[in-house]
């Protein structure tokens, strides 16, 4: 493989000393899926578990909330051309040390989701009635 090449595909690209947008489409609705997609499947069980005949209402405030972040995040974006996502966003409204706090929470997100998903994954895989 020749190094033009494998520079062109590269997930981070430099230039200048400023990371450059490389992800697509594709890998931006594969981030989204892993996150928010896959956890869907549990989560309507899970709330309609807790919030019985109030799930309606509680799917509502849910999805209220996710429209504000989406459209939260799409406006800091269109903003502040930083890379970096909500890290980023906080540093530039707040200060480095609640934009620490913001990446590392985002981080500890991530890892719950991936924790309750193998949760509740696990007692449906046929490994697991062996």
């Amino acid at each position: 493989m020749s190094s033009k090449k494998s520079a062109s595909t590269s997930i981070v690209k430099m230039d200048n000393n400023i990371l450059k947008r490389v992800l697509g489409v594709f890998d931006l609705f594969a981030i989204g899926y892993g996150d928010l997609g896959s956890s869907i499947y549990y989560a309507l069980g899970i709330t309609a578990l807790y919030a019985l005949g109030a799930t309606p209402i509680a799917l509502g405030l849910a999805g209220l909330v996710f429209v504000c972040t989406a459209l939260t995040y799409a406006e800091m974006t269109s903003t502040f051309h930083d890379t970096g996502g909500s890290a980023s966003f906080a540093r530039r409204a707040f200060n480095d040390l609640v934009s620490f706090i913001s990446g590392w929470g985002l981080l500890l997100d991530y890892i719950v989701t991936i924790a309750i998903s193998a949760f509740a994954i696990a007692p449906t895989t046929p490994l697991t009635r062996i």
